[in-house]
């Protein structure tokens, strides 16, 4: 690796003496450039990730545990439901109830993620799981926000659709979005943020274990962090 960023470390390096720490968010996605620069420039390199890979020998020196976290308000304390008797209907229901206290405890419009499968199934659970259960509750305003916008729908007929689909993500992030519902594939794993999001709801049968995390820890974020 060579260029205006090696030039950059080895001026602050070598001519003005500085001392460089690398910090390293989402330390389990590989970043082999920066990673055969470490020894020549850095100092000390401090590692951050949600879901370290244990297999790749990424065991953390120091750890906040899930106790820990929701002890100071970091994250949201998780309340599982049952696989085999929850039913979106029961995720919706639910939903509503907590809805309003959502807002009046935390001044924060809430939010159901539903998270869908890739391919062929996703058809199946949007148009004969999702939807039905959705047309059943038109007080309720979705999205379905995928990677291709011709299949992006809502039924914010009077915010969202005049949008480009290409702003969605930003209008249904913010903690006052009127969105009640964010049907998606793997947008949220993907780095997107949305802290005002409370409920999961899956049709899709995960099978890896760290997207599962990602999806979760989405939902355990603290809208109110910063305040």
């Amino acid at each position: 690796m060579a260029g205006p960023f090696v030039l950059f470390l080895t001026e602050l390096k070598l001519v003005k003496n500085k001392k460089i720490i690398w910090v390293k968010d989402e330390c389990h996605i590989a970043a082999k450039n920066l990673d055969e620069l470490a020894s020549r420039f850095f100092d000390l390199t401090v590692n951050f990730s949600a879901t370290p890979k244990l297999k790749r020998g990424q065991f953390p020196d120091v750890e906040i545990t899930d106790e820990q976290a929701e002890s100071c308000n970091l994250i949201k304390r998780v309340n599982w439901n049952s696989e085999d008797d929850s039913t979106i209907d029961d995720a919706l229901a639910t939903f509503k109830e907590i809805k309003k206290d959502y807002r009046d405890l935390l001044g924060v419009n809430p939010c159901l993620i539903i998270q869908i499968s890739n391919k062929d199934e996703a058809d199946y659970e949007i148009n004969n799981i999702i939807y039905p259960a959705l047309n059943n509750n038109p007080d309720l305003k979705w999205m379905l926000i995928v990677q291709d916008p011709k299949q992006c729908d809502t039924n914010d007929f009077f915010e969202a659709k005049k949008l480009p689909v290409a702003q969605w993500k930003k209008y249904a992030k913010g903690n006052l979005s009127g969105i009640d519902v964010i049907i998606f594939k793997l947008v949220i794993s993907e780095g997107w943020d949305i802290p005002r999001a409370c409920m999961l709801y899956q049709t899709r049968n995960s099978r890896s274990k760290q997207l599962d995390e990602q999806v979760v820890g989405r939902v355990r974020r603290n809208p109110r962090l910063m305040d």
